[in-house]
């Protein structure tokens, strides 16, 4: 089966860096892993790193972290990032949606002000309904262009 062009992404609170290799150009906008590394609800640095151990992601790799190879941000189809202000990995989804911007990319964000990483789970908050509406209307928006 021929390789197909995607129509487009949806990253909902995505890691684009590893926590101990943040690129010094990207460091005055990444501060979440310091404001909810520790004592977050759901996720905290030391599972992302535990986590990042599993599947053998090192710090370096590129081919793991976008953030890491700049060569390939123009080449991005259209893009939604979704992130949760309380969450380590917001900063994560910002800078992405910014240098996506940078490098010519069609992007929408939202971002969930006072949620946690995985809010999205619990159908009974007030904000699951606005998360759910929000993402699929970001497909319909990929899907248009």
């Amino acid at each position: 089966m021929p390789a197909t062009a995607l129509s487009g992404v949806v990253a909902i609170s995505p890691i684009t860096v590893h926590p101990d290799n943040i690129p010094v150009k990207f460091q005055a906008a990444h501060n979440s892993y310091n404001e909810f590394g520790e004592g977050a609800p759901v996720l905290t640095r030391a599972v992302i790193l535990q986590f990042l151990q599993h599947v053998r992601a090192t710090p370096g790799d590129a081919s793991s972290f976008i953030l890491l190879d700049d060569t390939v941000w123009g080449n991005f189809p259209p893009v939604y990032v979704s992130t949760a202000q309380c969450d380590p990995l917001r900063d994560d989804g910002k800078v992405l949606a910014a240098v996506l911007k940078d490098a010519g990319v069609s992007v929408h964000e939202d971002l969930y002000e006072g949620m946690p990483h995985c809010f999205w789970f619990f159908n009974t908050l007030p904000e699951w309904s606005a998360f759910s509406q929000n993402t699929v209307s970001a497909i319909q928006w990929i899907q248009s262009r």
